[in-house]
Formats: C-alpha cells, sequence, structure tokens
C-alpha cells in the first residue's frame, strides 16, 4: 500500500479496527440511490486495503433482502441522508439497526453519519443530534483529536485538516441506553484558503464519535474523511 495521508489515515484506522477483529470479514458499502461524487468509491478502495476483509458494493435492496447477514462492517458514505433514508426504507432502516446492535459494526460519514444520529432521518443509534449548519460546502477545516484518538484509532492527538461538505453539526441529544459512544477529535476553525468567509458555527464540536450500540461498533464522522485518498 501506498503512503497514507493523514486524513486518510484515521479512515484507514477507523476501517481497520472495526474490520480486527474478524479475519477473513466482508465488509460492504452503501452504493445505492443518495450516495454521491466518489466517497463510495473511495471508501471500497481504503476497505479494501483492509488486510482483514473482501468487499462488496450494497444497496438498499440489497439489505432489506438480507445481505448485511454476510458483513461485518458497513460504511455509509456521503451523498443525500433522506434519500439513502428512503433507499433503506423502513425495513432496510429496521434490518441496519439490528445488524449493529446483534454485533456489525458501522461508518457513517457526512450524510451517512445522519442516518446514525437523532433527529431528521436518522435512526437514533447515538445520543447525539445535529444542530444548524453554516451555509457552505466543499470546505478545508482543522480538527483536534484527542488522546482517546491515539488510543483506540492508532492516530495522534494534534491537528489535522480535513473536508467538510455539509455534514451534521454534532452536539448532544438525548439518552440510549444501548449506546456508549465518545467523541475524539473536534473541529477547531475554518482554514479554507479559497473562501475563507465567517468562522464556522461548528468550532468546538466533534468531528469524529467512536463507541458501541448493543454489541456492535459504531463511527460517526461528520466531515470526509475518504476525499484524501491518495492514488
Amino acid at each position: 500500500m501506498k503512503t497514507m495521508g493523514k486524513v486518510r489515515l484515521m479512515a484507514y484506522a477507523v476501517a481497520t479496527l472495526f474490520a480486527a477483529s474478524v479475519w477473513g470479514a466482508k465488509g460492504g458499502v452503501f452504493v445505492g440511490d443518495g450516495v454521491q461524487g466518489v466517497g463510495p468509491a473511495r471508501w471500497l478502495q481504503i476497505l479494501g486495503g483492509v488486510s482483514e476483509l473482501t468487499v462488496t458494493g450494497v444497496d438498499g435492496a440489497a439489505i432489506r433482502a438480507g445481505a448485511l447477514n454476510d458483513l461485518a462492517l458497513l460504511v455509509l458514505p456521503d451523498g443525500d441522508a433522506a434519500r439513502q433514508a428512503a433507499a433503506l426504507g423502513p425495513e432496510g432502516g429496521a434490518k441496519l439497526k439490528a445488524f449493529i446492535s446483534n454485533g456489525g459494526a458501522c461508518i457513517g460519514s457526512a450524510a451517512g453519519a445522519r442516518l446514525l444520529i437523532q433527529g431528521g432521518v436518522g435512526l437514533g443509534l447515538v445520543p447525539w443530534t445535529t444542530q444548524k449548519e453554516p451555509p457552505r460546502n466543499g470546505t478545508q477545516l482543522s480538527t483536534r483529536f484527542t488522546a482517546r484518538a491515539k488510543e483506540l484509532l492508532g492516530v495522534g492527538a494534534g491537528s489535522r485538516r480535513v473536508w467538510y461538505n455539509c455534514g451534521p453539526n454534532l452536539v448532544a441529544g438525548t439518552p440510549v441506553p444501548e449506546a456508549q459512544v465518545e467523541s475524539v477529535a473536534t473541529f477547531v476553525g475554518n482554514i479554507n484558503p479559497v473562501d475563507p468567509g465567517p468562522a464556522p458555527t461548528m468550532t468546538g464540536t466533534s468531528c469524529l464519535l467512536v463507541g458501541t450500540y448493543g454489541k456492535g461498533r459504531l463511527a460517526v464522522v461528520a466531515d470526509n474523511p475518504e476525499y484524501n485518498v491518495q492514488t
């Protein structure tokens, strides 16, 4: 594997953490209606670099038909959360929730993260919701990783740049008894060199939550760590 950039390292570390417990496991990336851009392909590339995984794409129909029964890990990439939720449908959403509760792992990035949190079209699996985001897309932001990120993901504490594209602006929600989730990275400011604009409202809010729901594991990523993949 080629040397990874710092942002890709975080995505790879999350994927590796979630897959490492099951040798020969199968990972999936949601590729149904509502995903967009190069995100799904890049997540397939990232997961393809994790030696413990074989990787496939799945859509809403496949999930409703039971595809999650064959997976250990699912990534919900960026796009349009409402369209992704509609593609899953109530049956697919229930199967996704059961998949995680029964021991599966799930990474939700940007729009995909909205499917895991409270409010809107979210399944409410973590005690976090979203507040109003700044009216802008495609912005580079600075983040700060905590010492726990080093313990959990092997990503050293300190500041990093990330690509933010209208992900959730995470704030604490109502308790979820089945969930144990912690923030391991926060936004610290806007560093977009092209369009600085006003300071974004997400400064100080979480950009990465990691934890468990039932017997499964979750990562809720407010930004787009897959966008700096080196090819």
